[in-house]
């Protein structure tokens, strides 16, 4: 599982379109640039790490408590649907 997650991040074209623009920003050609970068895979990879496992650990925990019955899967059902509905209008309306 954790090769399999490695590889979807490492060819997934949003993530690396958005890297693509955003680092340009940070890195001085005047500098090291591989110090730069190494800096910068760091520091993604321990925001990465500090968002994905710790708060989605946390919050996969109450959707466990919400989910856990049939009546509350119905419940994360409808907001979730509702939810996409109102996204899918916003980007319609803009």
């Amino acid at each position: 599982m954790f090769a399999r997650g490695v590889w979807m991040n490492l060819l997934n074209p949003k993530a690396i379109v958005f890297l693509l623009a955003f680092i340009p920003g940070f890195v001085h050609t005047d500098r090291s640039l591989l110090g730069q970068y190494a800096v910068i895979a760091a520091t993604i990879i321990v925001v990465d790490i500090v968002v994905m496992w710790f708060f989605f650990a946390v919050v996969a925990r109450g959707f466990r408590r919400v989910s856990s019955g049939e009546h509350g899967q119905r419940i994360l059902n409808r907001v979730c649907g509702v939810l996409f509905i109102a996204v899918g209008v916003l980007l319609a309306v803009a």
